[in-house]
């Protein structure tokens, strides 16, 4: 599918000047526009090539699924900086090993995260997996203190990088962005990497096979730091279209999030469908137009009776990170 935008910076720049006002992210209720998400990653982009983010420098970005997220991409896009997708799952053991394996030059965490003790599982990673790391980058609220170093490197404040008043660099051209982790023949992930315009290019597929109309609303229920959530996010950035999000994953709030939104897709493992679909509210998925599941709990055999009973066409999905996601949606008519 041919596009007139190679790299993330290019594309969100025409997005802000076409839509500047439409909604880009919703996270936990607060809506994020076009014009403003675009601001907020050029003045990340500022800040982290001042404490020293250069072209080619590998960012571990270790986050739930929230606007910080996603500006953390798309701040690393144009600097030419590669994403590690760290998985919000993994523990010490797999932490280091990305770290280190994967050459880290900096990390992106939220120490006081309740959902996930971010610092204590970085506690327990040796000393020798981070001897590359330069540095990291802390979310924290007004009344958190970060730590101000990490295993002797220094802690730099996520919301002190968005204060940045210098001009962001040129943005670089087409290259790898974003690595995700994935299951190996070995005891160790490996390594998947994709380029801009492929993920570019793969959203608008997104977009068009699932038929994002201008009032789409997509529900990112899986983490964007896998295939199956970067689809999502993608897909949604791709077609200008809302990307709702929250950082703990909860089947209710879900459903709530679906009908307080009025959102149109989703893409998730059957289980996390049955649990929202088992906790809606009569006539809540009015808005839906497509959910899309792949099989990971065979046992739970009642979920085309809920989505029946709820309205909500269903399509079968097949996902990968070596091509990224949703990669084998089924035709909903015969």
């Amino acid at each position: 599918m041919p596009l007139p935008y190679s790299t993330f910076s290019d594309h969100l720049d025409a997005l802000a000047a076409r839509q500047p006002d439409a909604i880009a992210l919703i996270d936990r209720d607060q809506p994020l526009r076009f014009a403003d998400l675009r601001t907020r990653s050029l003045a990340l982009a500022a800040g982290l090539s001042r404490i020293g983010v250069q072209p080619g420098h590998r960012v571990a970005v270790w986050l739930p699924n929230c606007a910080a997220w996603v500006e953390s991409f798309l701040a690393c896009a144009p600097l030419g900086a590669l994403v590690l997708a760290v998985n919000t799952r993994f523990r010490s053991v797999e932490v280091a090993d990305i770290l280190g394996r994967g050459r880290a030059d900096w990390l992106v965490y939220w120490p006081d995260f309740k959902g996930i003790d971010f610092q204590g599982i970085l506690d327990g990673v040796a000393p020798v997996d981070v001897e590359q790391l330069q540095g990291a980058v802390a979310l924290a609220g007004p009344d958190e203190l970060p730590p101000a170093s990490l295993h002797g490197k220094p802690v730099h404040r996520y919301d002190a990088l968005l204060a940045c008043a210098d001009l962001a660099p040129a943005p670089q051209a087409n290259a790898g962005v974003l690595c995700f982790t994935t299951s190996g023949t070995t005891s160790k992930p490996k390594f998947v990497l994709h380029d801009q315009k492929t993920l570019l290019r793969h959203g608008a597929v997104i977009a068009q096979a699932f038929g994002y109309g201008d009032r789409a609303c997509v529900l990112a229920s899986a983490p964007f730091c896998g295939a199956f959530g970067f689809a999502t996010l993608v897909g949604g950035l791709a077609r200008g279209v809302p990307v709702v999000c929250a950082p703990v994953f909860d089947a209710a709030q879900s459903a709530q999030a679906i009908a307080r939104h009025a959102v149109t897709h989703t893409y998730a493992n059957n289980e996390a469908l049955v649990g929202m679909m088992q906790a809606a509210a009569p006539g809540g998925f009015s808005s839906v137009q497509l959910f899309g599941f792949a099989s990971f709990t065979p046992a739970l055999d009642n979920m085309l009776d809920l989505a029946h009973a709820a309205g909500v066409p269903l399509t079968g999905l097949y996902g990968s990170s070596e091509l990224i996601a949703l990669v084998a949606g089924q035709p909903r008519d015969p």
